[in-house]
């Protein structure tokens, strides 16, 4: 009878506890025009410049159902930095901001991830942009429905974070405009 309720036991935790450990991955799905990635940067202490990234790349890992698990991996190519203003891209693209011919990739690989609600998180992880790193930390919105398929599965993510480009080793912004960037990255992930 001990032995019984023994295996039954093991079988119960093996079963709840396998559909917790199995990862899920989601992509972005290259051309999805419901995922971008913006910025924006004060100009004379009034305006805001606001642009976006052309292209990227984004992965979700989720552990379970738990975001407190998750890992996340963005990948932007920084010469497709679109301001709606071709010199100012040019500007943004030379040796004095971005320097796309030398660092063509801004990079950020998640590290830690805290639960604040039941969508919501702040992950935290390692930017890399012009070949230096810093911590950053992202706040997330975790939604459903990514796919455009309507298949159902997918996933939004919704993140919004801000740094300053001195930290990254940026020091050919005019005077007038803000050291301080503010980054909003929107990914409609696809199951894998």
């Amino acid at each position: 009878m001990t032995c019984q309720l023994l295996r039954a036991l093991i079988l119960c935790v093996s079963v709840f506890t396998s559909g917790a450990l199995r990862a899920e991955t989601y992509l972005e799905r290259a051309g999805d025009s419901r995922s971008q990635i913006g910025f924006q940067i004060r100009q004379f202490g009034i305006f805001w410049i606001s642009g976006r990234f052309q292209r990227f790349r984004g992965k979700l890992t989720l552990q379970g159902t738990r975001a407190i698990s998750s890992r996340v991996r963005i990948e932007i190519d920084a010469a497709s930095i679109d301001s709606n203003f071709p010199a100012r891209d040019r500007y943004l693209r030379s040796e004095a901001v971005l320097a796309t011919r030398h660092y063509p990739k801004i990079t950020f690989q998640s590290t830690k991830t805290k639960v604040t609600g039941p969508d919501t998180a702040l992950v935290i992880g390692d930017m890399t942009f012009r070949k230096v790193t810093r911590r950053v930390a992202i706040r997330v919105r975790y939604l459903p429905g990514g796919d455009r398929d309507g298949r159902g599965g997918g996933k939004q993510f919704i993140g919004q974070t801000s740094f300053r480009l001195s930290d990254f080793g940026v020091t050919g912004i005019p005077t007038l405009t803000s050291d301080r960037v503010f980054l909003t990255i929107r990914l409609a992930l696809n199951p894998t």
